[in-house]
């Protein structure tokens, strides 16, 4: 097991716990279910991701897993949002998010982003975890391979827009429920067919290579930049490139430059 450091769990109960998440993040709450998790996203009007949140049914509330770095804002934002809806906020300062490749482990979801991810998600005490934080590369190695972005680690609040993170691929986005915050924006590029954006992964020579890139490091083909690096995990990271220019640069086999260093559309 490892517990995800840059997570947080916070419990939300009342009476219109559902109607208040509804107005508000991406995805359909109707479709919470107490076996499974849900991923979902919280927008600016624009249609940037503001947080992510994966949450979990129980029977008189929800388990809310978000980003750690962000708990204070989500909450002043929630309290903002609420008005006099009959909304409880508490942080869970003992529970943390974990992660583990057995299907074996009481109270622990498949991921909800991808089907083939290998890492099933639980929430437990600090105390029963057997944490082992020397793996977690493994799975930070995984997820990029699957091109699963993570916030506060591949790009920050406020940042990239939903859809140039493939969000809707990754089970976050419901086209079929209401309103929310963001809808109209993220609505209309999605039909007008309007993203220039999108996610790669993109591999270096080796891990020396690697190591001389860094979350926001712009990438060149020529003189041209055409994109920012993520974080690099192994010898591949993430990419946000145009996706003209990805085409032309697997069309034609161009190399990368990122800080001196080559690399490839993986």
């Amino acid at each position: 097991m490892m517990i995800l450091p840059y997570r947080a769990l916070i419990r939300m109960s009342g009476t219109n716990k559902a109607d208040f998440l509804q107005g508000i993040v991406t995805n359909d709450i109707n479709l919470l279910k107490e076996d499974s998790l849900l991923y979902t996203l919280m927008l600016t009007p624009q249609g940037k991701v503001l947080y992510d949140f994966f949450i979990l049914a129980n029977k008189d509330h929800y388990l809310l897993d978000i980003p750690a770095k962000y708990i204070d804002e989500i909450i002043k934002k929630f309290n903002m949002y609420k008005l006099h809806l009959d909304i409880k906020i508490d942080i869970l300062d003992n529970i943390k998010a974990v992660i583990s490749q057995s299907s074996f482990n009481d109270g622990f979801f498949s991921d909800p982003r991808c089907h083939l991810f290998s890492y099933y998600r639980g929430f437990m005490e600090e105390e029963q975890i057997d944490n082992h934080p020397d793996k977690l590369k493994n799975y930070h190695i995984e997820r990029i391979d699957l091109k699963i972005p993570e916030l506060s680690i591949d790009f920050m609040p406020q940042e990239r827009f939903a859809l140039e993170l493939n969000m809707d691929q990754l089970n976050a986005i419901n086209y079929q429920k209401g309103c929310y915050i963001g809808q109209e924006v993220t609505a209309r590029t999605t039909y007008r067919g309007t993203v220039r954006k999108d996610i790669y992964k993109i591999s270096f020579k080796s891990l020396h290579d690697a190591e001389k890139v860094s979350l926001g490091t712009e990438v060149f083909v020529g003189e041209k930049v055409i994109g920012q690096a993520m974080q690099p995990f192994g010898v591949n990271c993430l990419a946000i490139l145009y996706r003209e220019k990805a085409q032309e640069v697997v069309e034609k086999n161009l190399k990368l430059q990122l800080n001196n260093v080559e690399a490839f559309i993986n």
